[in-house]
């Protein structure tokens, strides 16, 4: 999850275009929810 915010803040940080970025936040996202340990973590975590 900590992936996902520091690709956001990295990218307001350089003032990117976000649309720009856009399929490298889906491929982390993807990356994300693939993985087995994201579904470990507890339910508060995740929100």
């Amino acid at each position: 999850m900590a992936d996902i915010v520091q690709l956001l803040f990295t990218l307001v940080q350089t003032g990117e275009d976000l649309s720009s970025a856009e399929p490298q936040i889906q491929s982390e996202f993807l990356k994300l929810i693939s993985n087995p340990e994201f579904y470990s973590l507890p339910l508060e975590v995740i929100g």
